[in-house]
């Protein structure tokens, strides 16, 4: 069931993924982000967590720990391609979160709307 609660540890789990993360490739749609080793306990938490997926927005996603790379194939009507950018350039310019807190819950709530 999604809360606000729920909506806010989807946010921390990003923002605590990327300070470990980078950008390898991103068009419209899709995005591979590569981690670093440090991500791994992060990433296993929210699964741990098991982090419900929105209704709409994420099409698929996939953890490659060997190659150590998130793959995302998303929409972009949802997630604009620079709320993605802007979650990793948290690490340099932290100053970003509050601003971008409210955008990603946005998103998140729109892709939690029960369109059927």
């Amino acid at each position: 069931m999604w809360t606000d609660e729920t909506v806010e540890r989807m946010v921390t789990f990003l923002f605590r993924l990327a300070p470990y993360a980078r950008i390898s490739r991103h068009s419209p749609g899709k995005i591979k982000i590569k981690f670093r080793l440090l991500a791994i306990p992060v990433i296993q938490k929210a699964q741990a967590e098991d982090l419900p997926r929105p209704r709409r927005g994420i099409i698929k996603s996939r953890v490659r720990y060997f190659s150590r790379s998130l793959e995302v194939e998303y929409d972009p009507a949802i997630f604009p391609c620079a709320l993605w950018e802007d979650v990793i350039r948290t690490k340099e310019e932290p100053s970003l979160r509050d601003s971008l807190r409210e955008r990603l819950k946005r998103a998140l709530y729109q892709a939690l709307e029960d369109k059927g």
